[in-house]
This record gives structure tokens, C-alpha cells and sequence, in this order.
């Protein structure tokens, strides 16, 4: 009587078990080999992030800033007068009513009204002056005062009342309100042991925008007409037309067989645009 024998035969369960573990060793290979190539590319992808978000953020505020708008500076941190909005004095009035041509709403809301600078037509420089109790206006019965001077209230334009010292200033004159800003590459506080981008707004508390950063990143400074930036700024602020800035964004680990984590870097220049 023959016997129905169903199953494998111990020679084939050990081939089958053989092909498995050769397959199992190349399949672990392969991942290795591809955890070995996206991490270091993930890593470079961060650090390149960085750089560019900083260049972002930086880049348009910069690049609003007059002849004689870098008040501090260092290899390291730079403060500066930053335009946030324009207008034209309407008054002669103890407190001045001015009108503003339109602007971002949200930049203008949070801006820090920490200065005024007055721009002279004939030597087509800005002159920096103090200013206090800024405010805006809808009382229609200032309208006027605009008005009467043919000076316009444009559509999404405000009208503000401040305070202007010395005030010299003569009706239509040409104006700009600044706040001051300062930013610096310092210890990280969300990183330890990193380099992080910091951002001051007038007299708030500095607030950490970016990290990391690696210890090459830093600002030069355009002076004159020299077409290459200088590390150290100048003795005398004024001259320095233009900042460089070197951006080297770092990644926040280190891949596998890596010593350190990887960076990327990114330089670029932003001239001071509204020059004299």
C-alpha cells in the first residue's frame, strides 16, 4: 500500500532556508547602504534650510536700510534703522499730523516706532531725528490739515500724530519712521552647544529665529565704493553702503561615519537701498 506523503524534504528545507538568508543579508546590505546615503542627504538638506530661511528673513528687512542706518556692528551682530513706513509732514502743529503712504498693515501694527528720518532734496541724504508719542489718527477734522497743504490721503494710507525733536521740520517734507533692529549670532538657547540666530526688536527681549548655525557664519561690510567687503566694520558707520552676509546653516545631527554635521553655506550681499 503506497503512502501519500505531502511536505518537504529536509534537503530542500535547508536550500530554501540558505536562499532566505542570503536574501535576508543582501536586503540588510541594501538598507545600510541606503540609511548611510539618505541620512547624510537629509542632513544637507537641513543645514541648506536653514541657510536659505535666514537669507529669506534677513534679505528684505535689510535691504530697506538707508546710508547711515548701521548704528552697532560687529563680525557677529549688526543693528540697524530699519524703514517701516513713509509719508509727508502735513503741520506745523506742536504735535505733527503726517500721512502715510499705504503699507503692510501687520509690519506697521508690530513695527516699534523708535525714530524719524527726514530727507533733505537738495543733498538727497537722510537726517536722523527722535520722535515720541506716535500714534494714528481717525479724527476726520485733521483731514484738513493734509488737504489744505495739496497733500493727499491715499486709500489704504494712514494719518498719524507724533512728536518730533528738534522739530525743524517744514510742511511736505518727506519722511520715513524706523525701528531699530538688531541681529546676532550667539549660543543657541533651543540647541545647546550650537550657534543660533537671534533677532532684537527695539528695547523687546531678543527672540532665537534659526539654529544651528556653524561658527563661520557672520556679516562683512561693503565700505565706500570697494567692491569687496571688509570683515572688521569701520571706525566710522556711515561709510558702510552695503553688508555681506555669510550664512552657513548647519544640520542639528551628526550622520553615521560623519565627524561632524554637515553645513552649507550661502553668501550674499544687500545694499543699502535707499542711499544717498
Amino acid at each position: 500500500m503506497m503512502r501519500n506523503s505531502k511536505g518537504f524534504t529536509l534537503v530542500e528545507l535547508m536550500i530554501a532556508a540558505t536562499v532566505t538568508g542570503i536574501m535576508g543579508v543582501a536586503l540588510t546590505q541594501m538598507l545600510i547602504h541606503n540609511s548611510r546615503f539618505v541620512a547624510p542627504t537629509e542632513a544637507m538638506m537641513n543645514a541648506r534650510q536653514v541657510a536659505r530661511a535666514a537669507m529669506n528673513v534677513m534679505g528684505a528687512e535689510l535691504a530697506m536700510v538707508s546710508n547711515g542706518g548701521l548704528s552697532l556692528a560687529s563680525p557677529t551682530s549688526i543693528t540697524l534703522r530699519v524703514p517701516y513706513a513713509f509719508g509727508i509732514i502735513c503741520d506745523q502743529a506742536t504735535q505733527r499730523i503726517a500721512s502715510l503712504v499705504p503699507t503692510d498693515s501687520v509690519m506697521f501694527a508690530s513695527a516699534s516706532a523708535d525714530g524719524l528720518a527726514w530727507r533733505n532734496d537738495a543733498s538727497e541724504e537722510y537726517t536722523l531725528m527722535t520722535i515720541s508719542n506716535v500714534s494714528t489718527t481717525t479724527d476726520h477734522a485733521n483731514e484738513h490739515k493734509c488737504t489744505d497743504q495739496g497733500i493727499a490721503i491715499l486709500t489704504d494710507g494712514k494719518m498719524i500724530k507724533m512728536t518730533i525733536t528738534p522739530d525743524t521740520r517744514s510742511i511736505g517734507d518727506v519722511f520715513y519712521l524706523y525701528q531699530t533692529i538688531r541681529y546676532q549670532f550667539a549660543s543657541s538657547a533651543d540647541l545647546t552647544g550650537r550657534l543660533g540666530l537671534w533677532r532684537k526688536r527695539g528695547s523687546d527681549a531678543d527672540e532665537e529665529i534659526l539654529a544651528p548655525f556653524d561658527n563661520a557664519s557672520g556679516f562683512a561690510f561693503f565700505v565706500g565704493s570697494a567692491a569687496t567687503a571688509q570683515t572688521s566694520p569701520p571706525s566710522d558707520l556711515t561709510t558702510v553702503v552695503g553688508l555681506e552676509l555669510n550664512l552657513v546653516g548647519s544640520s542639528e545631527v551628526t550622520p553615521l561615519n560623519s565627524s561632524q554635521p554637515p553645513s552649507f553655506e550661502i553668501s550674499t550681499r544687500v545694499n543699502f537701498l535707499n542711499s544717498q
